[in-house]
């Protein structure tokens, strides 16, 4: 068997460590960047799945017409972005939301 020499690049004039430390950022962002696609699309199927179970209950007696349906995790996480409850009475706030939001529409 003859030996196979592998020939490694020499980094002339650069910084191997910083080239490591970039290319370890790089990798660590992509990461990031897929994690978070993948929970923003498992929120979109869950809220669409959601809204399909509730599609056939547009109205309660005494409740009136469903309009949207809101996970959980959507309503807290905006409670706590602005503080306060309220938000979800403000009828402003709420066209902007089925504007921003139209996955979690219900008609």
């Amino acid at each position: 068997m003859s030996e196979k020499n592998i020939e490694v690049p020499q980094l002339v004039g650069l910084n191997g460590t910083q080239y490591m430390n970039n290319l370890e950022r790089y990798l660590r962002t992509a990461t990031q960047h897929e994690v978070q696609e993948s929970v923003a699309k498992k929120r979109h199927m869950e809220a669409q799945r959601e809204a399909q179970e509730c599609i056939g209950a547009k109205t309660k007696q005494g409740l009136g017409q469903l309009k949207r349906v809101i996970p959980a995790r959507e309503f807290h996480r905006w409670i706590q972005h602005h503080g306060d409850a309220a938000i979800w009475s403000d009828k402003q706030w709420l066209r902007e939301w089925d504007r921003d939001n139209p996955q979690f529409k219900a008609c």
